[in-house]
């Protein structure tokens, strides 16, 4: 093991919440009277930011006022929808145990705005379990590196020392931008063929294959 820091994304990667997302998009996108999108194209934006997320799902939506309104619908939508009660994914809470156990840093880097993942971390009582967050609307988006660097900077750690964990080819080309490892978990919101061709370090497709390959 020579991994001292490890970034987690949020959804998709630890929690389960990707229902939740698709449903408060689509509910948002019926009440703006918009075109559908199908379910794989909204998954296709999990990872970004809402701002970027949503221009990339509706490129059309050009008047700041409609993205706005876009952006309070779904957050509107995405508590009524109670998704930041959404699971952890199997073997969550005993890996990321495990890592701190063996003295690892954990942080969460997500396209989440502040508010939503603040709500998510007290509502599942997890605060404790990182050692630093950053989001979208206080950063830069994903791909950008910004987040990594800001960790990596609090915790005063080259980034060869810490490993990036994904779902989304997002994760994945913010930690070829710093250059940091990456390891992809295929349960989440992108195919494995979308996130092979970014070349992680290994591909799991269970929770506790992150946390025995990072600890081996």
């Amino acid at each position: 093991m020579h991994y001292q820091g490890v970034i987690f994304d949020w959804d998709g990667t630890l929690v389960d919440s990707l229902q939740g997302i698709v449903s408060s998009l689509r509910d948002a996108s019926i009440q703006m009277q918009l075109p559908a999108r199908s379910e794989q194209r909204m998954r296709d934006i999990v990872g970004l930011g809402l701002p970027e997320a949503i221009l990339a799902l509706y490129p059309e939506l050009t008047n700041a006022a409609d993205q706005q309104r876009f952006r309070q619908l779904y957050s509107r939508f995405f508590q009524e929808n109670q998704t930041m009660f959404a699971p952890f994914f199997p073997g969550v809470k005993e890996g990321i145990a495990a890592l701190r156990d063996a003295g690892l840093q954990v942080a969460v880097a997500t396209g989440k705005s502040r508010p939503g993942l603040d709500r998510a971390l007290a509502a599942m009582q997890v605060e404790s379990w990182f050692d630093i967050t950053r989001c979208a609307d206080e950063t830069a988006s994903k791909p950008h590196p910004l987040m990594l660097q800001q960790i990596i900077a609090h915790w005063n750690l080259p980034a060869d020392h810490c490993v990036m964990v994904g779902d989304t080819e997002y994760d994945l080309l913010m930690a070829q931008a710093m250059p940091m490892d990456a390891i992809a978990v295929n349960y989440g919101a992108h195919p494995s063929e979308r996130l092979l061709a970014c070349e992680p370090k290994i591909m799991a497709s269970h929770f506790s294959e992150v946390t025995r390959w990072i600890l081996s």
